[in-house]
């Protein structure tokens, strides 16, 4: 009796543990498949600019945009599809993250670096922490990464211990045994459907 006590709280707090995980996999979800015109920000832009002393000596284009990513304390991944120089000298790219998008215009001959800001919205960060990784640059993120992983086995772990402890109480099992196995055959079937299907 004392082990099913401690399955039990293990159980609850592990559901508590993970509650916040599944209410942003959840709302990322939604927003994934249907675009709700609430959903949709309305960014407002904000522009500034830094000086920053670089020589044009970089072997690439990425190089660069991180080093003037790092030199203005930003956070993100440089954009390659979005990086280029023009026959001025001024080198343009951009830099994303979940909440922010940067576009970021050097020029090497007066070592000013502009930037235009750009929030991307409330809703994008949900569908960023649906299962993202690690951002360069920005420790919430990694432990983000970690918290999603340990989630993720918390609630593998949760589902098989609440079975047993349906399995090994005093309820009707016959009911609950019929539960899992239509919603183990529905669930086989979407994958099934999806696979053969699309």
């Amino acid at each position: 009796m004392r082990i099913r006590k401690l399955f039990l709280k293990v159980h609850l707090y592990s559901g508590l543990i993970c509650f916040w995980y599944l209410i942003a996999l959840g709302t990322s979800s939604l927003n994934f498949n249907h675009h709700f015109s609430f959903m949709e920000s309305k960014p407002v832009q904000e522009e500034w600019a830094r000086t920053i002393n670089l020589t044009d000596n970089f072997r690439d284009d990425l190089v660069l945009s991180e080093t003037l990513r790092d030199s203005l304390s930003l956070i993100g991944w440089p954009l390659p599809w979005e990086t280029w120089h023009d026959s001025t000298g001024l080198f343009h790219f951009t830099l994303q993250h979940p909440g922010k998008k940067y576009i970021v215009d050097y020029t090497f001959t007066d070592k000013v670096a502009r930037v235009q800001e750009l929030p991307r919205g409330i809703w994008h960060i949900f569908n960023a922490m649906h299962g993202i990784g690690r951002v360069p640059n920005s420790h919430f993120m990694s432990i983000w990464q970690w918290y999603t992983r340990i989630t993720v086995v918390l609630i593998v772990f949760s589902v098989f211990l609440g079975i047993y402890l349906w399995y090994t109480g005093n309820r009707d099992k016959k009911t609950g045994l019929y539960v899992l196995m239509v919603s183990a055959l529905i669930s086989l079937g979407w994958m099934l459907q999806l696979y053969f299907y699309g």
